[in-house]
């Protein structure tokens, strides 16, 4: 009769979606030998050096961020798991019933920890932004910045009577492995794959009305194909579309004038108590405001070894924020580095389980 005891019930959530792999906290293997199978099974034979030293390599870089972004200034990932010389093989990470005391029964949730970031580390280094990065790039960004000007009346986007006044325009720097890892980590339901904003823009206006501007800009002048649009990976929380519409009806579509700015304004303000749902990620803070949407482009890519053009898509995240609002997310609980040490502190429970002291000795 096949048997299935020996495995957890927190693999068969894992498998049944269910639960993410990130919230098991105890894994057992019987042995080396069915560890070596286990890894092998996840992509990596041990006994290629090639393998090998990669994997060793994820085991160096996951000790490197623990050391720089988890950990408080100068700790150290504990010694039997951190140095190559002490641990041995990598395969002693695992708790193999076999062989109980290979590490001591106080580091299992740090070895745990560490199998945890090398595996994020893994898919990383094996998605398309990695393979392609330039190309990707450059095949979304360069249509986007020569819509973009700076002339001596200022920055715009676009020219003529259809240019919108910009404050400020930002191509998204390219997120540090670190910091991929980091929100891998502290989003239950994010994986490497729905990583869509890893290439990005930012359009900052003067007013609010000039937000449904710039979209309506990069419509008409196609420097998105709306129908390519991810809806999940919208978010407005600045003005809703419907009060925008319903300013636009009152003022016969001249949303240039001051009495429309005032006008809108007032709605916004009536509107933000009733209307604006809680946001998705739970590490913006309630004063975040900002319109976002993630758009997917057709890309073509020759392969590095010389083989044909083949076609993917690839997202990239346009962000488009009011100067006030932006301003404001600079500052106060909403700023940056608040988020960031939410997004830690959510990293730092899943590595480890709740309750857990990473500083006791």
């Amino acid at each position: 009769m096949p048997q299935f005891q020996n495995i957890p019930k927190s693999v068969f959530e894992t498998i049944l979606g269910e639960e993410s792999l990130l919230e098991i906290t105890h894994f057992q293997l019987k042995n080396r030998s069915e560890a070596l199978n286990f890894i092998m099974t996840y992509g990596f034979d041990l006994s290629k050096a090639s393998d090998l030293e990669k994997v060793w390599s994820y085991h160096r870089v996951a000790v490197e961020y623990f050391e720089s972004e988890i950990l408080p200034s100068g700790s150290k990932v504990p010694g039997p798991i951190r140095n190559r010389e002490e641990l041995g093989e990598i395969v002693n990470l695992f708790d193999l019933e076999e062989q109980p005391d290979l590490i001591e029964k106080s580091l299992r949730k740090w070895s745990c920890a560490l199998l945890k970031v090398m595996h994020i580390l893994v898919h990383l280094d094996h998605d398309l932004f990695s393979s392609f990065k330039d190309e990707i790039q450059y095949q979304i960004l360069r249509p986007l910045q020569e819509h973009v000007h700076e002339t001596e009346e200022g920055l715009f986007l676009g020219e003529g009577q259809e240019r919108v006044e910009l404050v400020e325009f930002q191509v998204k720097p390219i997120k540090h492995t670190y910091s991929a890892v980091t929100k891998l980590l502290s989003k239950k339901q994010a994986i490497a794959m729905t990583l869509l904003d890893r290439v990005g823009v930012r359009f900052v206006t003067p007013w609010v009305s000039q937000i449904f501007q710039v979209i309506s800009y990069m419509v008409n002048h196609h420097m998105l194909s709306f129908p390519h649009v991810i809806q999940h990976g919208g978010k407005n929380s600045i003005c809703p579309t419907e009060v925008f519409f319903k300013a636009i009806k009152k003022y016969k579509n001249k949303w240039d004038t001051h009495e429309f700015c005032e006008y809108l304004n007032e709605q916004i303000q009536d509107t933000e108590t009733r209307t604006y749902a809680l946001s998705e990620n739970p590490f913006s803070h309630q004063d975040f405001k900002f319109l976002k949407f993630i758009n997917r482009q057709l890309l073509n890519v020759r392969q590095k070894n010389g083989d044909p053009y083949f076609k993917f898509f690839y997202p990239f995240e346009v962000q488009v924020l009011d100067e006030k609002t932006y301003k404001s997310n600079l500052i106060g609980p909403a700023e940056h580095d608040s988020y960031k040490e939410r997004q830690r502190e959510e990293a730092l429970r899943r590595l480890f389980g709740k309750g857990f002291n990473i500083w006791e000795p």
